[in-house]
């Protein structure tokens, strides 16, 4: 009973729905209407019709939304212009809400979230929700009138109920074949390869500008072949770089590397709880090597419930005392990279790294690049710029001064010393 009454009413929905269709067809913006119908065709959108009931009669015109980051901040809306020629002649108002600005507005827009579930859910006494029939998406997405999308879909999509695989909704099988979003070149390739047969450990001793990082992402795609869920951390010098990777992480079709150093003020939380709830997931988190060795990131990674990847760019600078901290055994799959791995007069730091990667697995240096064509060939031109005397002399006097100096190390500042700086500090501030 309750599935034919559930039957009838979809059927009435539909052809009360079947009018709107067409005037989406001749009254809505040409691109606003091509995006909608590429959204449905994908299943990239959910759509669901609100009906008054209870003790409400009439439309339903609230105006709520929730937009959230693949950092989990977000940014809550209420109300609103309607898009019709009518709407725009009227005064409206909107307000917006955000989860970084304070207690406040974290708080509004919680209740906004938590208001926007109930309804989503149909948790309202005075309204019923009902999904959109499937006959009604299938006519909105017949509204498409181009052959391509308005946007990326991302990899591995391979379209909805449109029935269009689409060039950039190719799957990814571990980024060596034809059907990976970026079409590797052989060197990538074959690292790759190298880092496989070795087990998910190694260092790529790469070139720069041979595309270490596609190599390394690839090397991600190809790990997920062999675990169901993991976490992944990527290792950088510097906070630049890390935002350098997440580009490049979309451009696999990977949208959710999470910031785990400063510029997240909520980094910790967000790292422990991609450690804890990895399984859902595979997040990404992209770290500073700094940030990597800090006590607080080693023990998060550590009470990780799945497989934990470590990619580490730039890998001589985690040879260095102050940051092998960030070596810890809670890696089970391992990839350094770098032009060279090898620490400027430092065995022992290079030594350490080729033990805890287990040694290079793949070598292509920069000859092999220019003979290959993957780089062209350069020539070095020093242009030399000599001191003037005064220059010269200044130069001389400084280095002089600063020879006379005993080596020692400095005591840390007191805060409450208003004693006048000593002649060490007097002597910095003038070179």
């Amino acid at each position: 009973m309750q599935d034919g009454a559930a039957g009838v009413r979809t059927e009435r929905l539909t052809e009360a729905l079947a009018g709107d269709v067409d005037k989406l067809r001749t009254e809505l913006a040409a691109d606003t209407q091509e995006t909608l119908a590429w959204l449905i065709a994908d299943d990239r959108i959910d759509i669901r019709i609100a009906v008054p009931s209870g003790d409400l009669d009439g439309l339903y015109h609230e105006k709520v939304g929730i937009i959230t980051d693949a950092y989990g901040q977000r940014v809550a809306f209420t109300g609103g212009v309607n898009e019709t020629a009518a709407a725009l002649t009227h005064c409206d108002s909107l307000t917006i809400d955000t989860s970084w600005r304070g207690r406040w507005d974290a708080e509004t827009v919680d209740r906004h979230a938590a208001r926007f579930e109930q309804l989503w859910t149909g948790g309202s006494d005075n309204l019923t929700v009902y999904d959109l029939p499937r006959a009604i998406e299938k006519d909105i997405a017949a509204l498409r009138s181009h052959d391509e999308r308005p946007y990326d879909l991302p990899a591995g999509d391979g379209g909805g109920i449109g029935g269009s695989d689409g060039g950039s909704g190719a799957g990814v099988t571990g980024g060596l074949t034809d059907q990976a979003p970026i079409k590797l070149w052989p060197p990538q390739s074959n690292a790759v390869r190298a880092w496989v047969d070795n087990e998910y450990m190694g260092l790529f001793a790469m070139a720069t500008g041979t595309g270490k990082s596609y190599a390394a992402i690839a090397a991600r795609n190809a790990y997920k072949e062999s675990v169901d869920t993991f976490l992944t951390v990527i290792a950088v010098p510097e906070k630049s770089l890390a935002m350098q990777w997440d580009s490049e992480l979309k451009d696999w079709g990977i949208d959710r590397g999470i910031y785990a150093f400063s510029v997240n003020n909520s980094w910790q939380t967000d790292v422990s709880d991609a450690a804890t709830n990895a399984g859902f997931s595979s997040p990404i988190l992209l770290t500073t090597h700094h940030t990597a060795a800090s006590q607080t990131f080693r023990r998060h990674v550590a009470r990780a419930n799945v497989p934990v990847l470590l990619i580490a760019d730039e890998v001589y600078g985690l040879g260095a005392s102050t940051f092998q901290n960030a070596l810890i055994d809670a890696y089970d799959a391992r990839l350094g990279l770098s032009a060279t791995h090898k620490r400027y007069m430092d065995a022992a730091g290079t030594q350490t790294l080729c033990e805890y990667f287990d040694d290079v697995v793949y070598e292509y240096d920069i000859a092999d690049a220019i003979e290959d064509q993957y780089l062209v060939p350069y020539e070095y031109h020093p242009v030399i710029v000599e001191m003037t005397d005064d220059e010269m002399a200044r130069s001389t006097s400084k280095n002089h001064r600063v020879s006379q100096q005993p080596f020692r190390a400095m005591p840390p500042p007191r805060k409450t010393s208003k004693s006048s700086p000593t002649s060490e500090r007097r002597l910095r501030s003038e070179l």
